[in-house]
């Protein structure tokens, strides 16, 4: 290998890993394309690949190398790399891409197409069985932009470009030509911030899908109360385990939050609202995929609602709108975990239906006691509910609506939320449900699979 430790691939790797704990794999392999050039080679043709370990967590790990072939995608290659997949699923463990390439390789024809196909097959099979963490170094354009949303956590350099077709061709046809879309991607930044965001999350997943998530340091107060904040992210931070929350996908919406927190030692998914938000097809989205993750791999979900309902916006609409929101309450609806879901705040229409309600799924509903529970906002209620003033203000009118129609108790009464709550003691309930739901069995009936709507 000498000659070949100091290419960036390598130094990648030796980025995301635990000191010397590299292995390779496949070290030797050669293409053996003769239209390519037989006399043409390299050791390893093109992608570094292996298992070590981060935090002492064993992962599998490839990494196209630049230095070899622009990284391309050949046959040979794209065996070694549908191998390290295939290697996850059956030991078990975590696996790490790093892509860095300027495309297939052209002169091996369709052969590397079917590479990339092989590639696409083998990261399919390891869905929901191992974590899938892709890095975006540099080039992943096209098949490699399918090989990299194909996974359940991206994260990317400021030199990343993911994009189904090149910058340079949407820039001659379109006029635009930006490397990177922020729904892509959890996390974006430089090689070493990547690595400890990834060892973060590490701490968080279990590492396959028969796996529970791991239970961290309960030395934290169980029954603390703690400060409310009208800044989510905050608020659940407060709520956290000393104090940590580690968000994924910020840039993707601003309706939306997604993240890892642990309560009590018991590791959460957080779905949360910004406050007052209304549901975009990005952050349904968003928020979908990461509950359907969690069901995956054994995590309970934590709902923090604070939405007025959808945004109005034939954009939106015309985005399909409905069928993200359709996909959000299919994700909640399907999923055999622990679910609490917390009104924080405004429950206003559909947008309380899909985020986790208690006929949906959850197991536990709480509501802190100025939460807003209905079909309608009270502006657009005192105007339907209310045609005439009969000599009050529309403010009368409008109190009048929240107080009989969209007060939490109103909502408690009927059993659609199990407790009103003060803020302070978000953290005791939410521990006291996660510890009752530990040992969670769904029994739902026996059937291959439903039909997610996308």
């Amino acid at each position: 290998m000498e000659g070949r430790n100091e290419r960036a691939a390598f130094n990648s790797i030796k980025c995301l890993l635990d000191e010397n704990s590299f292995v390779e794999t496949g070290g030797h392999v050669r293409h053996a394309s003769v239209a390519f050039g037989i006399e043409n080679q390299t050791e390893a043709d093109g992608v570094i690949a292996g298992y070590g370990t981060i935090g002492a967590v064993p992962v599998y790990v490839y990494a196209q190398d630049m230095d070899a072939f622009d990284g391309s995608v050949g046959e040979k290659n794209a065996q070694k790399i549908a191998r390290i997949y295939d290697a996850a699923v059956k030991n078990g463990v975590p696996v790490i891409s790093v892509l860095n390439s300027k495309g297939a390789r052209l002169k091996e024809g369709v052969a590397a197409l079917d590479g990339y196909a092989k590639i696409m097959k083998s990261a399919a099979r390891a869905a929901g069985t191992v974590p899938r963490i892709c890095v975006v170094e540099g080039p992943a354009i096209g098949a490699a932009s399918v090989i990299a949303e194909m996974s359940d956590f991206v994260f990317v350099t400021e030199e990343a470009q993911l994009t189904a077709t090149p910058a340079e061709v949407r820039k001659a046809t379109f006029g635009e030509g930006e490397k990177v879309y922020g729904y892509a991607y959890d996390f974006k930044g430089s090689m070493e911030q990547i690595a400890e965001n990834i060892s973060k999350l590490l701490t968080y997943i279990p590492m396959n899908s028969m796996e529970d998530a791991p239970v961290g340091d309960q030395s934290d107060d169980f029954n603390r109360i703690i400060a409310y904040s009208d800044d989510v992210r905050t608020l659940i931070a407060n709520a956290a385990d000393f104090g940590e929350f580690l968000e994924l996908k910020k840039d993707a919406s601003d309706s939306m939050i997604t993240g890892f927190a642990r309560f009590g030692g018991f590791t959460a998914g957080v779905v949360a609202n910004e406050k007052g938000a209304r549901l975009d097809c990005d952050g349904l989205a968003k928020a979908a995929a990461f509950v359907s993750y969690l069901d995956s791999f054994n995590i309970p979900v934590i709902s923090l609602v604070d939405a007025e309902g959808f945004v109005y916006c034939n954009c939106e609409e015309e985005c399909g709108l409905s069928k993200r929101a359709a996909a959000l309450a299919y994700a909640y609806a399907s999923s055999g975990m622990p679910m609490i879901t917390v009104l924080a705040g405004n429950a206003i229409g559909a947008a309380y239906c899909v985020m986790g309600s208690k006929e949906l799924g959850a197991d536990m509903v709480y509501a802190f006691k100025d939460a807003v529970v209905a079909p309608l906002d009270e502006e657009q209620a005192s105007v339907i509910f209310y045609d005439e003033l009969e000599g009050e203000t529309r403010e009368d009118k409008k109190n009048d609506y929240k107080k009989k129609y969209a007060d939490p108790m109103q909502a408690a009464y009927l059993g659609s939320i199990d407790r009103v709550i003060e803020k302070g003691d978000l953290r005791q309930m939410l521990i006291s449900a996660l510890m009752m739901q530990a040992s969670k069995h769904a029994g739902e009936p026996l059937k291959r699979h439903g039909n997610l709507p996308l």
